[in-house]
């Protein structure tokens, strides 16, 4: 392993639901959750920041809430798609926040539109430095 990778793996968000290897969801917690971008109890806490590789959160809900308390220097934008995220293109992109604290609910809309949401920092060159990460929601997030 690469020490690109243990920090990507070190710097992870903190997954919303408990996902084994193969992405089977092993636990799940009842009733909508606050993700906080960038807090990993079990690492570090490096909320919104450029240089970190953040790994997709898996499992969100309707309710849940993605929180951004800390990002000095950054901003928020919703991204319109994964290509979009990953071209770092803020063409078509809804700036959320450009100061902290920011919440983010994903609703019935969000689930409606896309399996996926996309966010982003604009600032500078921080898209670029992987400070970009995707939310994929839950399969049964449209129903729900």
């Amino acid at each position: 392993m690469t020490a690109a990778m243990k920090i990507c793996i070190l710097f992870a968000v903190s997954f919303l639901r408990f996902v084994s290897a193969d992405d089977t969801v092993v636990e799940m917690i009842d009733g909508p959750v606050d993700i906080v971008v960038g807090n990993d109890p079990d690492n570090f806490d490096v909320s919104w920041s450029d240089g970190v590789c953040y790994l997709p959160i898996k499992e969100a809900r309707l309710g849940d809430k993605i929180v951004f308390d800390r990002f000095f220097g950054h901003n928020v934008y919703k991204m319109p798609s994964f290509e979009a995220m990953e071209d770092c293109d803020f063409r078509e992109a809804t700036l959320l926040a450009s100061s902290p604290p920011y919440e983010y609910t994903i609703s019935s809309r969000d689930a409606a539109k896309s399996s996926s949401l996309y966010f982003a920092c604009e600032v500078a060159s921080h898209c670029y430095g992987k400070q970009r990460f995707r939310v994929d929601l839950a399969a049964d997030a449209a129903t729900a």
